[in-house]
């Protein structure tokens, strides 16, 4: 049984003759599924960021083995608030490593750091359907992304395992190649910039589309035709009605919390642009750190600081943090049985007290509020909405910390111009928020965490 009929001159002339085109059945569970594309990205919490898959192959000219800091480099420049990276690896990295190796040991900080690992059964195929791009070596499963209609961009460095008549090779010289020596931000934002919308069935095939089309054929009737065929290999009639490919299941919401961020912003009057990476990758010799993303204008106040998650970040974070947060029980997951209860000013106010070396405690009530202590000043309130949704599209909310890590930059901006109630316009890469920030009433003081 063979995907496509050109993969019969690579079979002698006496199994050529005795194969049968049947398509492939893992590519239509892949087509079928698509309608879940939403659903699997919001049990990953992606939102509105673009998510980046990166396939690597087994072997001695895999991704993982030619370019073994690709993960962390990618995690370093691609601002976490705009971009999330999955890492689809062939299953033979856990035959040989075990998950544990693999989790512990090869990923343990870009996992930390907020790094996808669908498992290799199942997920990696939702993670395909989830993606914005992918980054492939030689390996095949890209020829599914490109199926899919993803962008996808070629990081495989040569060797001798790639077939030069395979659809793979088409494949890797039709697109564009990630190259070591230029920014992977921008060149990711160009794939997809110039790649099909990935939730639209309409457009023309792309080149990378077209390569795929050399090796799947019959697409949406692999189950019937194999079905049809291994009936008459038994010399029975197949039962009544057309099988369906099952659905991707959902995958298993594991998404690590970020235990600090490296932040820059820029400061105009009440605009703040913001970027944010994982201080985890950040801080990793030879790995870049952020660099502003837009040129700000003159009367912009350049400045950066670290923010830390008072729960999940590693001591030295917490003690070098000019921002320590802590996100509540309605806005982390739910934790049964007995826990320590503070209220929301008691804990901002504790914390400072506990290192006076930071400027502003806050902790995260909701996905739209927050309550701020600076080390001078009065405790604030944040409420956090969209700019201006579309009535068509859906509403993505941004990561609240986001919020807190803006309005921490403007109050070290407006020392002496502090006024309140303001609203902040906070730049996250192409998408904005507002942030209403007010002195805060005793009911949001006295919100339990």
């Amino acid at each position: 049984a063979i995907a496509h009929p050109h993969q019969r001159h690579r079979l002698p002339a006496a199994a050529a003759a005795r194969t049968r085109v049947v398509g492939d059945p893992t590519l239509d569970r892949l087509l079928a599924s698509r309608g879940r594309r939403e659903a699997y990205r919001d049990r990953w919490d992606t939102g509105g960021r673009r998510l980046l898959a990166v396939t690597s192959t087994w072997g001695r000219e895999s991704l993982l083995a030619r370019r073994p800091h690709i993960v962390e480099r990618l995690l370093a420049e691609l601002p976490c608030d705009e971009w999330q990276l999955a890492l689809i690896a062939h299953p033979n990295w856990y035959a040989d490593l075990g998950r544990l190796g693999m989790t512990r040991q090869l990923l343990a900080e870009p996992l930390r750091a907020g790094l996808l690992l669908p498992d290799p059964y199942e997920e990696w195929g939702a993670a395909l359907v989830a993606a914005d791009a992918v980054v492939t070596d030689h390996g095949s499963t890209a020829l599914y992304a490109a199926a899919l209609e993803r962008p996808v961009l070629g990081a495989y460095d040569g060797g001798g395992e790639l077939a030069p008549d395979s659809p793979m090779a088409a494949l890797l010289t039709a697109v564009s190649r990630l190259a070591e020596a230029e920014g992977y931000e921008r060149q990711l934002a160009a794939a997809v910039a110039g790649g099909r919308n990935a939730e639209s069935d309409r457009g023309p095939a792309s080149a990378a589309a077209q390569a795929a089309e050399g090796a799947f054929a019959a697409r949406g009737r692999a189950l019937e035709l194999l079905r049809e065929w291994l009936y008459e290999l038994l010399d029975l009639r197949p039962p009544g009605g057309a099988p369906r490919p099952a659905l991707l299941p959902l995958p298993r919401a594991e998404v690590a919390q970020v235990g600090a961020f490296r932040v820059v912003t820029a400061v105009s009057g009440d605009t703040v642009s913001l970027t944010r990476t994982p201080d985890q990758v950040s801080a990793h010799d030879g790995v870049p750190a952020p660099l502003p993303r837009t040129t700000p204008g003159p009367d912009a106040v350049p400045g950066a600081h670290l923010a830390a998650d008072a729960d999940a970040a590693a001591p030295g974070e917490v003690e070098s943090a000019g921002l320590l947060f802590r996100r509540g029980h309605a806005a982390a997951p739910q934790r049964p049985g007995p826990r320590t209860v503070w209220q929301a000013g008691a804990w901002c106010a504790h914390a400072l007290a506990a290192h006076p070396g930071q400027r502003a405690a806050a902790v995260v009530l909701d996905r739209a509020r927050a309550v701020l202590r600076h080390s001078a000043g009065p405790a604030l309130e944040i409420r956090i909405g969209p700019d201006a949704p579309h009535p068509a599209a859906p509403v993505h909310w941004p990561d609240p910390t986001a919020a807190l890590s803006a309005v921490h930059a403007w109050l070290a901006v407006a020392q002496g111009t502090r006024r309140f109630p303001v609203t902040l316009r906070v730049e996250l890469g192409d998408a904005a928020v507002r942030v209403r920030v007010t002195e805060a009433g005793e009911t949001a003081l006295a919100e339990e965490i």
